[in-house]
């Protein structure tokens, strides 16, 4: 899902929502269907880890070892206002050459996806968020993130060379390191901070907040 995308249906989503404010509540009960999944992968300190998904959460948990655990929860709203995602087809896949890892879920379509990444020290993480919260506790490694609408709300382990984040609409804020600039123009946001390590940490987000706290210890 490209990220202009996403914040053009953001945009004409909020005057979807100014309407509907107008008329009268009604609530309506719904049964969520849920499916889940889990792996395992084996790492190494030269691991780079991508990670592709359109709607959810996904949230890291810093661990120890050579082991990558995930789990994947994927939901369907069975409203049937609304085409519902076809559980059966939704399937965790993993591509694995030489020191790359690439996870992805082919078929996500009408899909919310919940991920758990229980995650070692490894060379590098990238990953790409349409609509929901990237969040959790990390080591620090060199690290990009790409968030169309939603939130960024993350700690990292260890020091750093260089973080920068830059939002479209919302706002951002740094924490943790020696030097650090947080600003805000209009409706637009960024950060930049230096450290005494030598990762580099990257945060795109096109509509929503970013919080990071760098902990070096």
């Amino acid at each position: 899902m490209k990220k202009q995308q996403v914040v053009w249906n953001f945009a004409t989503g909020l005057i979807a929502l100014v309407t509907l404010a107008s008329m009268p509540f009604q609530a309506a009960a719904t049964t969520e269907q849920q499916k889940t999944m889990s792996a395992e992968y084996q790492v190494t300190s030269s691991t780079k880890l991508s990670l592709d998904s359109g709607v959810g959460e996904i949230k890291f948990v810093a661990t120890t070892g050579d082991t990558l655990s995930v789990t994947l929860t994927a939901k369907a709203d069975s409203d049937k206002m609304w085409n519902d995602g076809d559980l059966e087809a939704v399937q965790l896949t993993a591509k694995q050459d030489g020191d790359r890892l690439v996870l992805s879920v082919p078929e996500q379509d009408n899909v919310k996806l919940d991920w758990v990444i229980q995650l070692p020290k490894i060379a590098s993480v990238d990953a790409d968020l349409g609509v929901g919260t990237i969040g959790g506790e990390m080591w620090t490694t060199d690290i990009n993130l790409d968030v169309g609408v939603g939130e960024v709300d993350l700690e990292l382990r260890g020091d750093l060379a260089i973080i920068t984040s830059d939002i479209g609409i919302g706002d951002s804020q740094v924490k943790g390191v020696a030097e650090v600039e947080n600003n805000r123009f209009l409706m637009t946001a960024s950060s930049k901070g230096r450290g005494a390590g030598t990762a580099v940490v990257s945060i795109n987000l096109g509509v929503g907040d970013s919080n990071v706290k760098v902990s070096t210890y």
